[in-house]
This record gives C-alpha cells, structure tokens and sequence, in this order.
C-alpha cells in the first residue's frame, strides 16, 4: 500500500514530497521494525508520486485537535477516492494533541452527514484517558509519540549510562532541593515561579525561566501575556532570566558553532532551548535543560537534586491528561516527581504499569480538577519538602530507590516495547 504524507498548516494542506522531510509516524530513514512502523511488515511504501492508499495528514497542536477542519478542507477528489473505500485516513497530530468524547462526536457528526466511513480513519492521539468511544467507528490510538518514533535516537543515551551515577549518588548530599525547568511561559510556570519567590525557594532549587521581556525579532513574549500574568512575571522581573545551563543557540547537531539568526518569533529557529540573553549579534544563549531533546538531558542537573517539580504542557480543568517528555525524563534519570498536569495523570500512569511517591508525599492533588486548586496543592508539597533538613530528604530519597529503579528498568524493558506494538497493531487494524 502506497502512503502519501501531507502537513497541515492551519490554512492549507501541503503534499510532502521527500522522504527526508517525512516525520513523526512513517519515517522510512530509520531501519529497526521495533523503532517505527515496519513498512514491509504492512506492506507500506512512501511513494510522493504514487497513488495514496493511506493519506497520512500530520499537524503541530498544543491541546487541541485539527481533524474536523482537514476534512472539511480536502480536495473533491481525495474525497470521492475515500468514499469509494479506495483510500483510507491517518491523522497524527502529535504528543500534544487533545481528543475528548466531544471532539470525536463532532468528527463522527460530520462523517455521517457528508456519507464518509469512518472505519477507515486512524486518529493518533496523544491523549491517554478518552472516556467513551463506543458511539464511534473512528479508530483511536493513543500513541505517545515523543517515544514511539523517536526512541530510537536516544535509547543508547538512557540504557547504561546514567545507572550506575545513581548508585553512586545515594552516598552523598545533593547541591539542591528540587529541579524545576520551564520553556514557555504558561500560566502554571508564571504561577510557580511567583510561588518560588515569594516563599524564597528558589535559591534551594536549580531553576529556569525565560527572559520574557527580551525581543527576538522585533517581538516580545511578555506582549503577548495577559494581564493577570504579566501582573505576576513583573514580580520576580529582575530575576529573568533563571538560567541552570546555557550554550549558544546556533549550535548544530555537530556541536559545532554556526552562527545563524535567531529563529520565529520566541523560539530559536531550530528548537535548542529558551532564548536567556544575548551571545552575539546574530546569535543567543539559550536554556538547554528545558528542550525536547531528550538526548541533550543534563544529568548533573538531576543528580544535583533530590525531585523534579515538573510542568507539563497541558494544565487545566479538562480531564484529558497528555503526557510528554516532560513526565519520561525524571523516571529516566532517577528522579522522584510531582506534576503540575491535569487530574489524574498520576492515575493514568499508574495504569500503564509505573509507580509514584504517595508513600513519601500527598498526591492528593491528582484527584483535584480545578487547576488553582490543584497548583497550590503541588506547591504546598514542595514547601513541606524544602523546610526538611536535607539529610532528611537524602534519606528520603533512599528510600525510594526501589520504586526509581523499578521505573526506569520497566520503562526501558518492557513500556517503551508495549507502546510501539499497540500503535502497530492498530495500522495493521485499518490497513
């Protein structure tokens, strides 16, 4: 079966015409059938000038889902081929894409006014907790794509590396309490590092947060806040940027200085971290602990501290609970956690096979659905931590060193496995 790829850019669909630009779920560079989807184990071939059995739309989202509006946008002719059932739908938006019962009604809704079988259409997700499905023949799969079709680049990085650091480190006193990195200034990171300051519990962590008053490209982050926030970030304004480490942003895959502009708007052009402060004119340090790049994790940072206060993406009053790299660092690196992330995400990592601190700390907060509320449960918990002596919470941390290794040896041995195959199985379903 031939497969043709497109983005979707919020106004337009682009066709994908080289391989080399392919990503997310069919990426024919890479070689291992456990690392992406075997394209001869399915019978799958990229083929840009072929004719499209599998339509596979990929589309950046932060929390929501762009389904509905592909649909509507697509050529006749795509259309009357998937209505023939000559052709069969993929959409894959990502880690961060939200799906609930409402969502996959209107989509349904649709499908059945226009005369489209949705049983021929596979919605990657990344949302875990769907509630209710059984109204639907839309096939959904929750596919974790930050580990999924990306493992492979950094599996090597987390195997062996870090195991025997962590033994070592049960021996000695950390630098610092905590370990809190944020990229963007949302709401809930404004919240925290106001929390921070005002009860002076940065200096016991190693924090990050951007320079939001800072213009890049003759645009400024803080402009874009809302009131109540840029209330809140004037507060703690003389303190940005929180740096823990920084390198210049232009840096290539080499590790070799490229001195290029800085990227759109906030962000550096290739995704290496926070923009904190000027390197040179065309060039700027960025917040390396706070990237995706799983493989540029610092594990100083981690082993220089006792737990993670980790900020998700998403943080509302929304049951659906997303989960990125942000959850999969710490657990990698021996880290206990508490999450600012919507209600039950502990639950729903306990359900798929992971344990948490409750032993050690209240994870009341996890059952709690108004974000406020749930915020300043999460920041009364790492108060209650940092008045501890930390000889205490060393051996606190001892303590758990069953459950960090029981974690990290399940995530590498069994998880990860777990996960790609439910994503095969269910392309194999469609297909």
């Amino acid at each position: 079966m031939n497969v043709l790829s497109y983005h979707y850019f919020g106004d337009e669909i682009v066709k994908i015409d080289e391989a080399r630009e392919y990503d997310h779920v069919f990426r024919p560079r890479f070689d291992s059938d456990l690392l992406h989807i075997p394209f001869n184990k399915l019978n799958l071939t990229f083929n840009p000038n072929g004719d499209g059995d599998i339509f596979h739309f990929q589309y950046k989202t932060l929390g929501s889902s762009y389904e509905l509006e592909i649909l509507k946008k697509l050529p006749k002719e795509i259309l009357d081929k998937f209505k023939k059932g000559e052709c069969k739908f993929i959409f894959d938006g990502g880690s961060e894409s939200r799906h609930d019962t409402s969502i996959l009604y209107n989509i349904q809704q649709y499908c059945d006014d226009v005369k489209l079988n949705s049983e021929n259409i596979l919605i990657l997700s990344g949302t875990l907790n769907i509630e209710d499905l059984n109204f639907t023949k839309i096939k959904v799969c929750n596919f974790l794509e930050t580990l999924t079709f990306t493992w492979g680049d950094y599996k090597d990085v987390f195997d062996k590396s870090f195991d025997w650091l962590f033994k070592n480190s049960l021996f000695y006193l950390r630098q610092k309490y905590y370990l809190n990195t944020n990229f963007a200034p949302r709401k809930h990171r404004v919240d925290t590092i106001k929390y921070l300051n005002d009860f002076d519990l940065l200096d016991k962590g190693l924090v990050s947060f951007p320079d939001v008053y800072r213009e890049v490209n003759n645009k400024v982050m803080y402009d874009k806040l809302d009131n109540d926030l840029k209330e809140k970030c004037d507060t703690f304004k003389n303190l940005l940027p929180l740096n823990i480490d920084t390198a210049p942003s232009s840096i290539n895959s080499d590790y070799e200085y490229n001195p290029e502009p800085v990227g759109d708007e906030f962000y550096d052009s290739i995704g290496q971290g926070v923009v904190t402060k000027t390197f040179n004119e065309k060039s700027v340090y960025t917040q390396w602990d706070s990237m995706r790049d799983m493989k540029m994790v610092n594990p100083i940072n981690y082993f220089s501290t006792y737990f993670t206060l980790e900020a998700e993406t998403i943080f509302d009053d929304r049951k659906s609970v997303i989960l990125t790299e942000k959850v999969w660092r710490p657990i990698l690196m021996y880290s206990p956690f508490l999450i600012l992330s919507n209600r039950h995400t502990l639950k729903s990592l306990k359900d798929l096979g992971f344990k948490t601190f409750d032993k050690w700390w209240d994870e009341s907060y996890d059952n709690e659905l108004d974000p406020d509320k749930r915020h300043q449960m999460v920041m009364t918990q790492v108060l209650k931590l940092c008045k501890m002596d930390k000889l205490d919470l060393h051996k606190m941390y001892n303590d758990m060193k069953n459950v960090l290794q029981y974690n990290k040896r399940y995530f590498m041995e069994e998880f990860i496995y777990k996960i790609q195959q439910n994503v095969y199985k269910k392309i194999e379903d469609l297909i």
